[in-house]
């Protein structure tokens, strides 16, 4: 009996071993995601960049997934290779949004230089980073474009068009000096309805959640928002901007629903916490 129960903890100690040795030895952290302490569920997360083990690092009643890398920046000179990364980086948050509900995402390439580092900053945000998961709970985050047509444009170039036909008929020595007027009164006036246009639509989208307001980065650009919403909100917020889609001079362009990495508010702190 002693001799069987002697083997079986030695089996018991060579899977343990083995498990462990899955997962590389190194100082540095990999860091995809902060969430709530799992106590005993157990969660396959895969793999992540460049196939390495993922796993969830323990402190206190929260946890970070992570995986084990050399201090140094995941860099490539090969595209294909780069966007390989990011996927699997972004497979592993959404495998993690998934199991957990709520997460405070990383963006890629977050590395601590030695793990005791991420247990220090995990201990100086804890209370932080749990208030976060909470208002993250149930919540995704959706893109919102908005693009202003040329027919709005057109409208008011038409109208000041008449001012200019008279304006050449009076005086031909001063038209050049008030065409110019008019141009600047054309794109006044744009301006004036757009600004009109984009606080009407603020309001319309902020009742569904927190926005965050993104730089303009195309042509013919109204709004370029990131918005927090709630799950169950998500079908009011698709017909509400299905109804601004719907309007002569205005398109939307709708996208998610995302991990929420426009609202994981300790990113900056990461950043500078990391290697």
């Amino acid at each position: 009996m002693q001799k069987e129960q002697t083997i079986q903890r030695s089996q018991e100690q060579a899977n343990l071993i083995d498990q462990k040795s899955q997962i590389p030895k190194s100082n540095a952290r990999y860091v995809y995601a902060v969430c709530i302490g799992l106590n005993d569920k157990k969660i396959d997360f895969g793999k992540g960049v460049e196939e390495s083990k993922v796993y969830a690092l323990p402190f206190e009643d929260i946890c970070v997934i992570v995986h084990n890398c050399s201090a140094k920046a995941y860099e490539t000179k090969d595209n294909s290779k780069a966007k390989q990364w990011i996927i699997q980086h972004d497979n592993i948050i959404s495998k993690a949004l998934e199991e957990l509900g709520s997460i405070v995402p990383f963006r890629f390439d977050t590395i601590f230089k030695e793990e005791a580092q991420l247990i220090e900053f995990l201990k100086l945000n804890k209370e932080k980073f749990k208030e976060r998961l909470k208002q993250l709970e149930g919540k995704r985050e959706f893109g919102i474009k908005i693009f202003y047509k040329e027919s709005l444009r057109e409208r008011i170039v038409k109208e000041k068009t008449k001012q200019l036909d008279a304006i050449k008929k009076e005086d031909k020595g001063k038209s050049y000096f008030l065409r110019k007027k008019v141009e600047q009164e054309i794109f006044n006036e744009l301006q004036n309805k757009l600004k009109k246009h984009f606080q009407e639509f603020y309001k319309k989208i902020s009742i569904f959640g927190e926005i965050i307001a993104a730089n303009i980065k195309e042509k013919d650009m109204l709004a370029n928002f990131s918005c927090l919403v709630p799950i169950s909100k998500t079908e009011e917020l698709g017909k509400s901007l299905g109804e601004i889609n719907k309007l002569e001079d205005f398109s939307v362009r709708f996208t998610g629903p995302w991990p929420p990495y426009s609202f994981a508010q300790l990113q900056d702190k990461e950043q500078k916490n990391a290697a």
